[in-house]
């Protein structure tokens, strides 16, 4: 598109009316994520006498949307760079580079609510697939030295409340082909 004549300055406009849509995003997912933050501060500071039923289940009602922002930001640290010089002269960069940091502020400071009210968020690699804590939604074949049965790669986190699962987390596994059995093809991430 850029060879064409001009194919910069549609390039250009594509680039602009994306940044436009993942902003009008962002700041949607800021309010979602603001007022998310305001439910998780009233149920850490509510009365001991509410049941613990109720604050289970908003913060199962509080999960798309964490799972929506932790989406926008993993897409924000992998967007690339603006092609093109006159992409590059005109910004395109700095205002994708501040979105991206917003994204990932809004996520930091959703986690930490939700910690601060005593949720843990499960998403760690590496350790053995807990049948309780984990639910495997696609294998691959352990890397040289990996041992089988490890999360190898979080999907989605799981969460916690009170000792209690909420959501298992979706995880990649390693796992060993057995005899005669293709292993399942990688997915992109």
């Amino acid at each position: 598109m850029a060879d064409e004549p001009g194919g910069e300055a549609r390039a250009y406009g594509a680039l602009l009316e994306e940044l436009r849509r993942v902003g009008r995003a962002a700041v949607a997912a800021q309010a979602a994520a603001q007022s998310c933050e305001e439910t998780v501060e009233r149920l850490a500071h509510a009365s001991t006498d509410a049941p613990r039923d109720d604050a289970r289940q908003l913060l199962e009602a509080l999960l798309p949307v964490a799972d929506a922002l932790g989406r926008m930001a993993d897409g924000a640290r992998r967007a690339e760079p603006p092609r093109g010089w006159l992409a590059r002269l005109r910004g395109g960069w700095d205002e994708l580079r501040a979105l991206r940091a917003a994204v990932t502020i809004l996520e930091a400071q959703l986690e930490g609510a939700l910690e601060g009210a005593g949720v843990t968020i499960e998403r760690a690699v590496g350790r053995e697939v807990d049948p309780a804590l984990h639910r495997v939604v696609e294998t691959r074949p352990p890397a040289p030295g990996e041992r089988d049965g490890i999360v190898g790669r979080v999907v989605r986190p799981g969460y916690l409340y009170g000792g209690r699962i909420v959501r298992e987390a979706d995880v990649v596994a390693t796992r060993e082909a057995a005899r005669g059995e293709r292993p399942a093809p990688e997915r992109p991430a």
